[in-house]
């Protein structure tokens, strides 16, 4: 999910913004693909760099209406019409190459509709869906911890510094 506004932070792709080598969303890209998942990202007409790097990366690319982070996602999961499927934000990075793994080993068949996840204890948007949303209802879910190091969701000025501070290792 690559098509939200970047307030807190100032910046509309902040998935681009480099945290060591990599931008973010390379290195969520890089992450799913060397553990053998296809890759799509979600993202609004308004983000054509965003775009360009993911279908660049080999990303196929889903075009949303930008109606709001929960819309865009129904409407995504929707567009891929298959499940489990597994949601990350193009604002999460970690160094801890496995993590997607451990978080679709827990959610993929997992017996709720929706696994979402926290790690080391913090909301991070990572979600496995099992079952397809339709229109506005409510779906169980479950809601799962998984430890890991030098993981950061970058939502703030203050989280971008973290990451940066940590880069090395990401």
């Amino acid at each position: 999910m690559a098509g939200g506004q970047g307030t807190r932070i100032s910046n509309p792709e902040k998935s681009l913004i480099s945290i060591g080598k990599k931008s973010i969303l390379e290195s969520v890209i890089d992450s799913l693909s060397s553990l053998g998942f296809s890759t799509f990202v979600s993202t609004t007409g308004n983000h054509a760099n965003v775009a360009r790097l993911a279908t660049k990366k080999g990303s196929g690319i889903i075009y949303t209406s930008g109606s709001g982070y929960e819309y865009d996602l129904r409407q995504s999961i929707a567009w891929l019409n298959v499940v489990p499927v597994l949601i990350v934000p193009a604002d999460f990075i970690s160094s801890d190459r496995l993590l997607f793994q451990r978080v679709w080993d827990k959610g993929a068949g997992n017996r709720h509709s929706v696994v979402t996840f926290t790690i080391n204890g913090d909301l991070c948007g990572i979600t496995v869906f099992n079952r397809i949303p339709l229109g506005g209802e409510a779906l169980d879910y479950e809601s799962v911890n998984i430890e890991s190091r030098a993981s950061f969701n970058i939502n703030t000025l203050s989280d971008l510094e973290q990451a940066n501070h940590h880069s090395p290792s990401l």
